[in-house]
């Protein structure tokens, strides 16, 4: 859909499908750098914060269930696919999945807390903007109560397993065996939130360092072809925020949503020659690029995760 949206602009404002491969080597160099500093610093944030509690997770495999995460998430509506692929790939180093989801819990509240600073300084220092800080409060807000939710969720599981749980024919086993994961879930998140100070300088510094390499993509991009117009404020702020806010969207990447939000946005910034590939290759180094990374290393790895019979989502994978 997003592609298609992609060539719907590119005909409605006269450009060519030679506009669409304009850009010169040297930009997409500049874009995949950014693209790899991007899912470096996302799996450096949660291998530091595995570290900080003694969670065996490697630093590859830290970056590599970042990329799984980008291909389920670009196949599933709102990237609901997202956290499980990654807690799958996490779980390639043998941490239980009590620690791994733990770990999504820690990286989502530094995601959120970095978010809400960007969110507020936008409101109070930078007039126009309004739009761009509503798109991440939105997202900082949803991710919040979904991680509230699971909390609340593990803290309540009870002993006995519940009654729809038999009428689905499924074993008391498994039902204790998912209990000690959210009791292990519990229990390491707890441990990140006493071990906060020792990880927090590498947490913090990766979260900020993948959000300005999000934004350095097309203000990269753009440096190296053309240069950055007069007015290059919206060109920072707008594909960051609409990157959040394709997030909610709930067709699988974002259904065109992204392209259009894109195009109202910044049509009037760009020169009509240059904003065909602006959006295509934005859109290719922001996810389809990833997703197609994630795609093959999926391929590659599947089967290979240390599994045991309490962990439903090794065993579905396996």
């Amino acid at each position: 859909m997003g592609l298609a949206v992609t060539g719907i602009v590119t005909w409605r404002i006269g450009a060519t499908p030679a506009d669409l491969v304009a850009l010169p080597p040297r930009a997409h160099l500049v874009a995949l750098a950014m693209l790899l500093v991007e899912v470096t610093a996302r799996g450096v944030r949660v291998w530091a914060l595995a570290r900080g509690v003694g969670v065996p997770v490697r630093l590859w495999t830290s970056v590599r269930s970042q990329l799984l995460a980008d291909a389920a998430g670009a196949v599933t509506p709102s990237k609901i696919g997202s956290d499980p692929a990654k807690a799958w790939g996490l779980g390639r180093d043998g941490a239980p999945l009590g620690a791994r989801a733990a770990l999504l819990l820690a990286e989502m509240a530094w995601e959120v807390g970095v978010l809400l600073c960007v969110g507020a300084t936008l409101t109070l220092t930078v007039a126009g903007m309004r739009a761009v800080s509503m798109a991440l409060f939105g997202y900082a807000l949803t991710v919040s109560v979904l991680g509230v939710l699971a909390v609340q969720v593990a803290r309540t599981a009870k002993p006995e397993p519940p009654r729809w749980w038999s009428r689905l024919a499924l074993s008391r086993i498994r039902w204790e065996g998912i209990r000690r994961q959210g009791e292990g879930f519990l229990e390491h998140s707890r441990a990140l939130g006493r071990g906060v100070l020792g990880s927090a300088p590498m947490a913090a510094a990766a979260t900020v360092v993948h959000m300005a390499a999000r934004v350095g993509v097309l203000a990269g991009m753009l440096l190296v072809w053309t240069g950055l117009p007069e007015v290059w404020l919206p060109i920072l702020l707008w594909p960051f925020g609409l990157l959040y806010l394709g997030a909610l969207l709930p067709p699988p990447g974002g259904g065109g949503g992204l392209e259009v939000g894109f195009t109202a946005a910044l049509g009037g910034v760009f020169d009509p020659s240059v904003l065909p590939a602006a959006l295509l290759w934005w859109r290719v180094y922001t996810f389809y690029l990833p997703a197609a990374l994630g795609g093959l290393l999926m391929a590659r790895g599947r089967g290979s995760t240390v599994a045991d019979s309490s962990d439903p989502i090794a065993s579905a994978s396996s």
